[in-house]
């Protein structure tokens, strides 16, 4: 037998749209019977939700339920002693393709008033007829018991007008009252399945199919890896993590994946090629890394245990290199040609246990080991700079690494390429410098910024390998050592490229730098005397 219910139906009306809800009440039991919630088990692998995502998403979507809630709610709500009632309404969903379990007995009953509302009776089927948007929980709880509670169920006739499987989707991520926001990984996979927000757009789908293929493809047949180390080893489920032994440093959820693939190489590579091909070559690059780098160790920073829990910014470096490189290319390499180009770079025979921080890198530290692996493994693969006869030291890049400041005349307000004057400092001691910077044209350079690569062409990151060494504090100070602008105002003035750190007029500016190596805690104090004559 259905339940049958009486409902105050309203209509609202946006721009030439029209959206029936209907608000009513019924038990805790009427409402389990015919209500379903569309979510995924916590256990549900990493695997099984990518393969989901391989088809369109019908159900599933929805968060697990918190059993512990839902006994508190019924121990609350449903024991004869208590005499709370529930006055906050569920918000429910008639099931898109299912509207005609859903029926209107009778002719509606106008109601008197301004806004055009009516009494309907309802008749809704037993069974997975609507689906909870909001209020599983308080549905769970109450399901034995004979209270009446509040519901909101939003059902048009019209099937497939307005109430379509998206719409229903993004309500919930807008509407949840749940103690907690949707996690970021289930956020993004269900934002890609009923194409949301930044989903919403083909190049950012296809980012999101590269993460899947790679996720749920064994392998991708001849000329290619025998095995895909990244089959079911992508985080789509927040509380289930991947293999460190299997993918390291490569342990990406699957929102992280598409960050990291969302750059201009890869927009230039899908006008070149499909999804597949591409995910096949990420899938050679990785499984040459680990055939090379051999079986895992604990403090690896490629594979192993500290690989997926403090390095996963090498292994988005990486990537990003690779995309570089493989843009530079008129064909994409099969997996002999990849073997060959990262064995002559030396990754077999480099130390991966380089940095063995006791709690691993703070942010700045991981962006710049982030932008280290891309610059230096662009260069290497692509011969621009001669293969290094210790590629781990090579890494480090004390031998290498220069922080370079570029003085310059303000003109407009803005930095005077023309008058760029360069200086190289070693960074990795502490250390008292007095530059002698000319003038330009007459003019005293007033500005210094520090340089880094301007230029979206990676040819030009030769020479650029100095990530490593990041500066992390600036302060302008008079010869008394008194701050003459706020720190972190200076350190934005040094880094910003437009206009770059204003000195000042005068013939003598002072400026104190801390330096930080990757494989170093304590900066280098740099002070620096800065001459213009």
């Amino acid at each position: 037998m259905p339940v049958r219910l009486t409902c105050l139906r309203s209509t609202i009306r946006k721009g030439s749209k029209v959206f029936p809800v209907l608000v009513g009440m019924a038990t805790g039991r009427q409402i389990h019977s015919f209500s379903f919630v569309p979510n995924f088990d916590p256990n549900d692998s990493n695997l099984v939700i990518a393969q989901r995502l391989l088809q369109p998403l019908e159900d599933k979507w929805q968060r697990p339920a918190d059993h512990k809630r839902i006994s508190k709610i019924g121990d609350l709500y449903s024991k004869s002693e208590s005499e709370q009632i529930m006055v906050n309404p569920v918000l429910l969903g008639a099931i898109p393709g299912g509207e005609p379990k859903i029926t209107v007995v009778g002719a509606p009953t106008r109601v008197a008033g301004d806004m055009k509302q009516e009494l309907v009776v309802i008749d809704i089927e037993n069974g997975n007829s609507v689906w909870v948007i909001d209020g599983q929980h308080r549905i769970n709880g109450m399901r034995t018991s004979n209270q009446p509670m509040p519901f909101v169920l939003l059902f048009d006739e019209r099937a497939g007008q307005n109430y379509t499987g998206a719409y229903l989707a993004e309500l919930f991520s807008i509407v949840t009252t749940e103690a907690k926001p949707m996690k970021g990984i289930h956020k993004e996979w269900m934002s890609y399945a009923f194409q949301l927000d930044k989903y919403a757009k083909k190049t950012k789908r296809e980012l999101m199919e590269i993460g899947i293929k790679l996720a749920t493809t064994p392998n991708f047949g001849l000329g290619h890896a025998n095995e895909n180390l990244f089959y079911g080893q992508i985080q789509f489920n927040d509380d289930l993590g991947v293999d460190a032994d299997i993918v390291g440093a490569f342990s990406f959820t699957i929102q992280n994946i598409v960050k990291t693939l969302d750059s201009k190489p890869m927009q230039e590579l899908l006008d070149k090629h499909k999804t597949t091909t591409i995910a096949a070559s990420i899938s050679d690059y990785v499984s040459v890394f680990r055939d090379l780098h051999g079986q895992p160790t604990p403090t690896s920073l490629l594979f192993g245990k500290h690989g997926r829990e403090r390095y996963t910014c090498i292994g988005e470096g990486l990537l990003e290199a690779w995309l570089w490189h493989l843009n530079a290319k008129d064909k994409l390499p099969v997996f002999n040609e990849v073997y060959s180009t990262l064995d002559r770079i030396g990754i077999g025979t480099c130390n991966w246990e380089l940095l063995p921080w006791t709690k691993g890198p703070g942010t700045n530290d991981k962006n710049a080991m982030r932008l280290t692996m891309r610059t230096v493994f662009f260069q290497l693969m692509n011969a621009i700079e001669p293969v290094p006869a210790d590629l781990g030291q090579y890494l480090l890049g004390r031998e290498n690494t220069k922080i370079t400041l570029e003085f310059g005349v303000e003109t407009d307000g803005k930095f005077d390429e023309s008058s760029t004057h360069r200086v190289p400092i070693t960074p990795f001691q502490s250390q008292d410098i007095s530059l002698d910077i000319p003038l330009y044209m007459g003019h005293k350079r007033n500005r210094v910024r520090h340089h880094i690569n301007r230029s979206s062409d990676p040819s030009n990151f030769s020479n650029m390998h100095t990530p490593n060494c990041r500066i992390s504090s600036c302060r302008l100070v008079n010869e008394r050592g008194n701050l003459k602008l706020p720190a972190l105002e200076t350190l934005s003035g040094l880094r910003r490229q437009d206009q770059g750190l204003n000195l000042g007029m005068g013939r003598v500016a002072y400026v104190e730098l801390d330096c930080t190596a990757l494989d170093e805690k304590s900066p280098f104090k740099i002070n620096l005397r800065i001459n213009s004559n």
